[in-house]
């Protein structure tokens, strides 16, 4: 008799931090910290802090958004390969010789 494990993953809640996927916080956060360092380097240190804040929560508002639609839409926006149209092949080569799994070739 073999035992079975059921996997329920539309039950299951990923780690999160303050509610949102830590890839998910880190792309709300990112644009922000790109702002803030830009707005330093032009010389608007006075309105670094506040473009920092305002991108900062329109980032936070969206990831949380998309958060809250899809619990699990850090692995699918970032694991897969095809959600950002990056290339039409499948590089799943389980099984393949180890000719066909040292060959990288562009399409």
């Amino acid at each position: 008799m073999k035992a079975r494990s059921v996997v329920f993953t539309h039950v299951q809640w990923p780690f999160t931090i303050f509610g949102l996927p830590p890839a998910l916080m880190i792309l709300a956060v990112a644009p922000a910290v790109a702002v803030y360092g830009l707005a330093i380097l032009l010389g608007g240190i006075a309105l670094s802090m506040i473009a920092f804040a305002l991108v900062l929560a329109v980032g936070l508002s969206v990831a949380y958004r998309l958060a809250r639609r899809d619990r699990h839409i850090d692995s699918v926006a970032l694991g897969v390969a095809l959600f950002w149209n990056v290339s039409p092949r499948r590089w799943l080569l389980a099984g393949a010789s180890p000719a066909a799994r040292s060959r990288r070739t562009r399409p």
